[in-house]
């Protein structure tokens, strides 16, 4: 079997941010009790890059795997469509009709802490197979029908985090390069 794999990495200390964001809303903490899940272990290791390719490219060899940026495909996704379309085989040449529709961004903290729970539980494989114009219609109506109020959870790293972070996964990043 030809497998071909396409990894999509963001910048590692945005997600992080994002990661902590999550798993504290999951949790239900407050904006201040995100600092005791902030340096848990496992914050590091979802942004090592590098160490989670290896496995495949120790199975499928490195001319199997397509590495690219979310930022990247943010900026420039008619391009790094065209290189994904070469990289697959396919006509790099095709016009795509939707490709500035944008999932999981920050309105998924709009939905109450159950749903998000639920989401996020056991019964995430049998909610993957509700196509996805009818999750965003019942996402939105479950969104209008909650008197709470926006409940996104603002965290952000300071700049001696970020040091911390960056440090941590340094000699990931430098393979990855």
């Amino acid at each position: 079997v030809n497998f071909r794999f396409i990894y999509i990495m963001r910048n590692p200390i945005s997600r992080i941010e994002s990661h902590i964001r999550h798993k504290a809303y999951a949790m239900g903490l407050s904006s201040a009790e995100m600092e005791s899940v902030k340096f848990d272990q496992a914050n590091v290791e979802f942004s090592k890059y590098a160490y989670q390719i290896d496995e495949y490219v120790k199975i499928f060899g490195r001319d199997k795997i397509h590495l690219l940026t979310l930022e990247n495909l943010i900026s420039n996704p008619l391009d790094e469509l065209k290189k994904i379309c070469l990289f697959l085989g396919v006509n790099p040449e095709h016009e795509f009709e939707e490709y500035n529709s944008v999932f999981n961004s920050k309105k998924s903290f709009k939905l109450p802490p159950v749903i998000y729970k639920l989401r996020h539980s056991f019964l995430e494989s049998l909610i993957d197979t509700v196509p996805v114009r009818i999750r965003h219609f019942i996402r939105s109506l479950v969104i209008k029908g909650t008197t709470t109020e926006k409940q996104e959870a603002e965290f952000k790293l300071s700049e001696e985090d970020k040091k911390i972070f960056a440090k941590a996964l340094e000699s990931d990043l430098i393979r990855l390069q």
